[in-house]
């Protein structure tokens, strides 16, 4: 009786399963390939089976990280920075009169981009990821490095104003170019910008040198 009852259950379930598959199929059928995939990849089964997601995949780095969002600070204190033009040296790093972290023989905006750059990447900025400077820049070619350089790349360029300044590429647009920054206060303060390739380019003679990850 008992071995009935569990051939029975079984067939049951074989049954709703072939059901469902077919409602499935018949759901999908009038879709067009993409707008398939999207409700195939949308479904539990798809999300706890096939792509189960782990603690690699929420652990993984996003931009901007999450331990230095907009509005955070670049410091060892976590406070504004005032000892910039003072006391600040990255030969330096254990100077208690400075507040800004040194990583990599660099600090201020240098330091954090070489840091985002390290996190995001698992990569240093060295010769070996370098795609290198721009002079004379024009939009044209402006847009191209950007473009080309992509998410997450170091950009070291030389301001009009006559010092170097460091940020990390968000995303890049037709017009615009999104910037995730340290130090453009001039008190270590993160930020994210979004500016026009005609803005950047006024604001910059030519570009030092560029890491982009292998």
């Amino acid at each position: 009786m008992k071995k009935r009852i569990f051939t029975f259950a079984i067939a049951t379930i074989m049954l709703l399963s072939m059901s469902l598959s077919a409602i499935a199929e018949q759901d999908t059928r009038n879709l067009n390939p993409d707008d398939a995939y999207e409700a195939y990849i949308s479904t539990d089964w798809y999300k706890n089976t096939v792509y189960k997601k782990g603690k690699a995949d929420s652990d993984a780095p996003t931009l901007p990280l999450k331990t230095y969002p907009v509005g955070s600070y670049f410091t060892k204190s976590g406070e504004p920075c005032t000892c910039h033009h003072k006391y600040c040296d990255y030969t330096n790093p254990n100077n208690p009169k400075c507040n800004c972290i040194n990583f990599d023989q660099s600090i201020q905006c240098m330091a954090f981009a070489n840091f985002v750059f390290y996190e995001y990447t698992g990569q240093k900025c060295v010769a070996s990821n370098s795609i290198g400077g721009l002079k004379n820049p024009s939009l044209a070619t402006l847009k191209s490095y950007l473009i080309k350089a992509g998410r997450g790349a170091h950009i070291r360029y030389t301001r009009k104003a006559g010092y170097d300044h460091s940020f990390i590429i968000l995303s890049t647009m037709s017009d615009t170019v999104k910037i995730y920054e340290a130090n453009w206060d001039d008190a270590c303060g993160v930020g994210v910008r979004t500016l026009s390739y005609e803005e950047l380019l006024k604001d910059m003679s030519g570009i030092k040198n560029g890491w982009a990850a292998k």
